[in-house]
């Protein structure tokens, strides 16, 4: 299947068929019109957790005040005078402002609602775009409606402040989206509450995504690296998306963890937590204090994300090992990637930025943990993902903590994992994604958890079955693109293929 991107899919579907997901448009837009860069939304800044960031929704009614009262093409029954109009639409505004706030997604945050006239015979301009200057680098998104050619005012919005639009309609709003889209702008026309809903979470994923600092931890980044696929273009990706990279090496990494160890306060949480996960555990399959040790490396992670505003992490396990700083730390990353994830935090082994990328925008549209590991052929209809890092809150933030053990990594009783059966699951549907090295493309793969072993033996031991069909085809595919893969439970296809869109991503897909 050749690669293929949204706008690129619906312009071979032809005018009939509605051109839409979940119900809402984005036109395509023109080859000198179209975005070269996704807009940036707002700065929330990375201290934010990402299970806690929401999209600020900005409420616009632009109400255009008649003249006078006569009939014409615009209007074939007589208006109210101007002074009634007035009154019919600040309760209009007010009735609509009560709809959002019962009908508006949990994953929104309504910014302060504001009413604006302009007099018919002179248009909407810029004193009416000036009183949205005040909360404009807070905005997420407009939202906006009003009574005449409403459709205008919200794409004028959408031009002043490069921000996007939404409205809902039945096709007058095509006409905001369209000319916005055209524009390399972004207009959305959704045709209800749902759907403006549907549009919220995947903008809240894509701000997520473009404001990812990522904590690296290496010597000498991406050098004679195991997994050279992954793309180091950090410039290329902070331009084109807004995301960082922090890089720290050993020596700092060894100095905070010094801190933590000779902290009296820190130490005594590290074995609240220790207790806590030995405690909920299934089976526990290692000595407490090599929990310890692992718990000592998250509370060091941890804290450097926290001093240097980094919502992500990553480390390299060959040059960790290598240097014996694992060794001397009787300590591998897993259990750290594990609770970071499950804190919200998108974390990856082996350095691998490329799987760290497909784990942020899922973990992001998913709103649950996710995990990692390499695909590769059992037969004709399977693939399986091998590795170490499931986690507790794969079937959502909010739920309860799956069922696990503690195992250890190495046979002389070390190295804390988190194992699970990831067959005994209830949810069977997968959904898991890997970009290409050069960050410019996204493979998505929809399969179906069959089995799993390897749950309780020492090394990179996990291994989950995956029902794909023509496994064949989607090894040739999987050579362009590396050998980690992340993967979330549940179907989001959908939602990826519009987040693609947004931040301007190929997508090329399998059992789809």
């Amino acid at each position: 299947m050749n690669p293929i991107r949204r706008r690129d899919f619906m312009g071979r579907m032809g005018a009939g068929a509605a051109c839409t997901f979940g119900g809402y448009m984005m036109m395509s837009h023109t080859e000198n019109g179209g975005r070269k860069k996704p807009l940036q939304l707002s700065e929330t800044g990375c201290r934010v957790s990402p299970k806690e960031l929401k999209v600020n929704i900005k409420p616009v009614s632009n109400y255009m005040i008649h003249e006078g009262v006569w009939t014409g093409p615009c209007r074939w029954n007589p208006n109210p005078p101007p002074e009634q109009e007035r009154v019919n639409f600040h309760n209009y505004y007010q009735e609509w402002v009560k709809s959002i706030k019962k009908n508006l997604s949990k994953d929104a945050m309504m910014l302060e609602p504001i009413y604006i006239e302009y007099p018919e015979a002179i248009g909407y301009g810029e004193n009416q775009l000036s009183r949205l200057k005040a909360d404009a680098k807070e905005v997420d998104l407009y939202f906006a409606r009003g009574n005449v050619y409403p459709q205008y005012p919200a794409s004028l919005i959408g031009e002043r402040y490069k921000k996007p639009v939404a409205m809902i309609g039945g096709y007058v709003n095509w006409d905001m989206s369209a000319r916005l889209n055209s524009k390399g702008l972004e207009g959305y026309s959704v045709a209800d509450f749902e759907e403006l809903n549907k549009l919220i979470a995947v903008l809240r994923a894509r701000k997520i995504f473009q404001q990812t600092n990522l904590l690296v931890v290496s010597n000498a980044p991406y050098n004679n690296r195991p997994a050279p696929s992954a793309c180091v273009n950090f410039k290329d990706l902070n331009d084109r998306f807004g995301f960082k990279a922090t890089i720290i090496g050993y020596k700092e990494f060894s100095e905070q963890r010094d801190r933590v160890i000779n902290s009296q306060d820190i130490m005594d949480e590290v074995n609240r937590l220790s207790d806590k996960l030995i405690r909920n555990a299934e089976a526990v399959r290692m000595e407490r204090k090599w929990i310890i040790s692992s718990v000592v490396f998250y509370f060091t992670v941890k804290r450097l994300m926290e001093q240097y505003g980094c919502n992500g992490f990553t480390i390299e396990c060959f040059e960790f090992c290598s240097n014996r700083k694992s060794y001397e730390w009787k300590t591998v990353p897993c259990l750290t990637h594990t609770l970071l994830k499950d804190a919200g935090y998108p974390s990856a082994c082996e350095g691998d930025i490329n799987a760290f990328l497909a784990m942020d925008l899922l973990m992001g549209i998913s709103k649950r943990s996710a995990h990692m590991g390499n695909l590769y052929k059992k037969d004709e209809n399977t693939m399986y993902i091998h590795h170490n890092v499931p986690a507790m809150k794969m079937m959502g933030f909010d739920k309860p903590d799956l069922s696990y053990s503690l195992q250890n990594f190495i046979t002389e009783g070390w190295g804390t994992k988190v194992q699970m059966d990831l067959s005994k699951l209830k949810e069977k549907t997968v959904t898991i994604a890997r970009s290409n090295p050069l960050a410019s493309k996204l493979l998505l793969i929809k399969g179906e958890i069959t089995g799993c072993d390897g749950y309780d033996k020492v090394g990179c031991s996990l291994r989950a079955e995956v029902n794909v069909p023509e496994t064949e085809k989607l090894i040739r595919k999987a050579r362009n693109y590396g050998f980690h893969y992340a993967m979330v439970y549940g179907d989001y296809t959908q939602e990826m293929l519009e987040l693609a869109d947004m931040l301007e991503l190929e997508l090329e897909t399998h059992n789809i």
